[in-house]
Protein backbone atom coordinates (compact mmCIF):
# COMPACT_ATOMS: atom_id res chain seq x y z
CA UNK A 1 0.00 0.00 0.00
CA UNK A 2 2.86 2.37 0.79
CA UNK A 3 4.32 2.06 -2.69
CA UNK A 4 0.87 2.57 -4.21
CA UNK A 5 0.41 5.82 -2.28
CA UNK A 6 3.91 7.00 -3.20
CA UNK A 7 3.17 6.25 -6.86
CA UNK A 8 -0.11 8.18 -6.62
CA UNK A 9 1.78 11.10 -5.05
CA UNK A 10 4.27 11.02 -7.92
CA UNK A 11 1.42 11.05 -10.45
CA UNK A 12 -0.23 14.01 -8.75
CA UNK A 13 3.14 15.73 -8.46
CA UNK A 14 3.65 15.25 -12.19
CA UNK A 15 0.21 16.71 -12.86
CA UNK A 16 1.21 19.71 -10.77
CA UNK A 17 4.48 20.14 -12.66
CA UNK A 18 2.67 19.99 -16.00
CA UNK A 19 0.11 22.49 -14.67
CA UNK A 20 2.94 24.89 -13.86
CA UNK A 21 4.16 24.65 -17.44
CA UNK A 22 0.67 25.35 -18.79
CA UNK A 23 0.31 28.30 -16.40
CA UNK A 24 3.60 29.73 -17.65
CA UNK A 25 2.52 29.19 -21.26
CA UNK A 26 -0.77 30.95 -20.51
CA UNK A 27 0.99 33.98 -19.04
CA UNK A 28 3.54 34.20 -21.87
CA UNK A 29 0.95 33.84 -24.62
CA UNK A 30 -1.32 36.37 -22.91
CA UNK A 31 1.58 38.82 -22.72
CA UNK A 32 2.46 38.20 -26.37
CA UNK A 33 -1.18 38.69 -27.38
CA UNK A 34 -1.45 41.98 -25.54
CA UNK A 35 1.88 43.22 -26.87
CA UNK A 36 0.92 42.33 -30.43
CA UNK A 37 -2.50 43.94 -30.07
CA UNK A 38 -1.49 47.22 -28.42
CA UNK A 39 2.09 47.72 -29.64
CA UNK A 40 1.89 46.24 -33.12
CA UNK A 41 -1.82 46.49 -33.90
CA UNK A 42 -2.03 42.77 -34.78
CA UNK A 43 -4.68 40.43 -33.43
CA UNK A 44 -4.99 36.68 -33.92
CA UNK A 45 -8.12 35.09 -32.52
CA UNK A 46 -6.47 31.67 -32.27
CA UNK A 47 -3.70 33.20 -30.14
CA UNK A 48 -6.26 34.86 -27.86
CA UNK A 49 -8.03 31.55 -27.44
CA UNK A 50 -4.84 29.55 -26.94
CA UNK A 51 -3.97 31.21 -23.63
CA UNK A 52 -7.48 30.49 -22.41
CA UNK A 53 -6.92 26.85 -23.33
CA UNK A 54 -3.56 26.77 -21.56
CA UNK A 55 -5.12 28.34 -18.48
CA UNK A 56 -7.95 25.79 -18.47
CA UNK A 57 -5.42 22.96 -18.71
CA UNK A 58 -3.39 24.45 -15.86
CA UNK A 59 -6.46 24.69 -13.63
CA UNK A 60 -7.67 21.19 -14.48
CA UNK A 61 -4.29 19.68 -13.65
CA UNK A 62 -3.41 21.88 -10.69
CA UNK A 63 -6.60 21.13 -8.76
CA UNK A 64 -5.49 17.66 -7.68
CA UNK A 65 -2.01 18.93 -6.89
CA UNK A 66 -3.42 21.76 -4.76
CA UNK A 67 -5.63 19.24 -2.96
CA UNK A 68 -2.65 16.96 -2.28
CA UNK A 69 -0.54 19.86 -0.99
CA UNK A 70 -3.45 21.09 1.15
CA UNK A 71 -3.20 24.45 -0.61
CA UNK A 72 -6.91 25.03 -0.35
CA UNK A 73 -8.80 27.89 1.20
CA UNK A 74 -9.86 26.77 4.62
CA UNK A 75 -10.77 28.41 7.90
CA UNK A 76 -8.26 26.90 10.31
CA UNK A 77 -9.52 28.37 13.54
CA UNK A 78 -9.70 25.00 15.28
CA UNK A 79 -8.46 22.45 12.74
CA UNK A 80 -4.74 23.04 13.37
CA UNK A 81 -5.21 22.55 17.10
CA UNK A 82 -6.69 19.07 16.70
CA UNK A 83 -4.71 15.86 16.79
CA UNK A 84 -3.70 14.11 13.57
CA UNK A 85 -6.44 11.51 14.01
CA UNK A 86 -9.18 14.12 14.56
CA UNK A 87 -7.99 16.04 11.49
CA UNK A 88 -8.08 12.81 9.48
CA UNK A 89 -11.65 12.18 10.65
CA UNK A 90 -12.67 15.75 9.76
CA UNK A 91 -11.07 15.35 6.33
CA UNK A 92 -12.90 12.07 5.71
CA UNK A 93 -16.28 13.48 6.77
CA UNK A 94 -15.76 16.65 4.72
CA UNK A 95 -14.69 14.67 1.69
CA UNK A 96 -17.64 12.28 1.87
CA UNK A 97 -20.25 14.94 2.64
CA UNK A 98 -19.06 17.78 0.43
CA UNK A 99 -16.26 17.00 -2.03
CA UNK A 100 -17.48 13.70 -3.47
CA UNK A 101 -21.06 14.92 -4.09
CA UNK A 102 -19.72 18.12 -5.67
CA UNK A 103 -17.29 16.33 -7.99
CA UNK A 104 -19.94 13.76 -8.94
CA UNK A 105 -22.44 16.52 -9.71
CA UNK A 106 -19.94 18.38 -11.89
CA UNK A 107 -19.01 15.16 -13.72
CA UNK A 108 -22.62 14.08 -14.25
CA UNK A 109 -23.77 17.44 -15.56
CA UNK A 110 -20.70 18.13 -17.68
CA UNK A 111 -20.59 14.69 -19.35
CA UNK A 112 -23.50 15.35 -21.78
CA UNK A 113 -22.19 18.87 -22.41
CA UNK A 114 -18.77 17.53 -23.45
CA UNK A 115 -20.20 14.56 -25.38
CA UNK A 116 -22.51 16.81 -27.39
CA UNK A 117 -19.54 19.03 -28.24
CA UNK A 118 -17.56 15.99 -29.42
CA UNK A 119 -20.46 14.66 -31.52
CA UNK A 120 -20.89 18.08 -33.13
CA UNK A 121 -17.13 18.35 -33.71
CA UNK A 122 -17.56 21.80 -32.19
CA UNK A 123 -15.07 24.49 -33.11
CA UNK A 124 -14.57 28.08 -32.06
CA UNK A 125 -17.41 30.42 -33.01
CA UNK A 126 -14.80 32.71 -34.55
CA UNK A 127 -13.69 31.95 -38.12
CA UNK A 128 -9.99 31.96 -37.27
CA UNK A 129 -10.39 30.50 -33.79
CA UNK A 130 -9.13 27.26 -32.35
CA UNK A 131 -10.52 24.02 -33.75
CA UNK A 132 -11.79 21.20 -31.55
CA UNK A 133 -13.52 23.27 -28.89
CA UNK A 134 -14.55 19.99 -27.28
CA UNK A 135 -10.98 19.63 -25.98
CA UNK A 136 -11.42 22.82 -23.99
CA UNK A 137 -14.78 21.64 -22.69
CA UNK A 138 -13.20 18.29 -21.89
CA UNK A 139 -11.00 20.04 -19.34
CA UNK A 140 -14.02 19.96 -17.04
CA UNK A 141 -13.95 16.15 -17.12
CA UNK A 142 -10.18 16.14 -16.69
CA UNK A 143 -10.65 18.31 -13.62
CA UNK A 144 -13.20 15.93 -12.13
CA UNK A 145 -11.01 12.92 -12.92
CA UNK A 146 -7.87 14.41 -11.39
CA UNK A 147 -9.69 15.52 -8.23
CA UNK A 148 -11.42 12.13 -7.98
CA UNK A 149 -8.04 10.40 -8.21
CA UNK A 150 -6.58 12.55 -5.46
CA UNK A 151 -9.74 12.16 -3.37
CA UNK A 152 -9.34 8.38 -3.36
CA UNK A 153 -5.67 8.71 -2.41
CA UNK A 154 -6.48 11.14 0.39
CA UNK A 155 -9.28 8.96 1.72
CA UNK A 156 -6.97 5.92 1.79
CA UNK A 157 -4.32 7.96 3.60
CA UNK A 158 -6.79 9.36 6.15
CA UNK A 159 -8.36 5.96 6.83
CA UNK A 160 -4.86 4.58 7.40
CA UNK A 161 -4.20 7.38 9.89
CA UNK A 162 -7.38 6.44 11.76
CA UNK A 163 -6.73 2.69 11.68
CA UNK A 164 -3.05 2.58 12.44
CA UNK A 165 -2.48 5.97 13.96
CA UNK A 166 0.08 6.49 11.20
CA UNK A 167 2.52 9.29 11.81
CA UNK A 168 2.33 12.44 9.76
CA UNK A 169 5.34 13.60 7.83
CA UNK A 170 6.23 17.06 9.15
CA UNK A 171 7.42 18.29 5.74
CA UNK A 172 4.27 17.50 3.81
CA UNK A 173 1.59 17.17 6.45
CA UNK A 174 0.61 13.89 4.78
CA UNK A 175 0.77 10.49 6.34
CA UNK A 176 4.27 9.03 6.40
CA UNK A 177 4.07 5.62 4.79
Amino acid sequence: MNSLLRTADRITGTLGAVAKVFALISVLVCFATLYMRYALGITYIWLNESYIWANAMAIALAAAYAYREDALVRVDVLYERFSVRVRALIDIVGTVLFLIPFVCTVAIYSWPFVMMSIRMNETSPHPSGMPALYILKGMILLLTFSISFQTVVSLIRNVAVLRRGAAVDDDTGRGAF
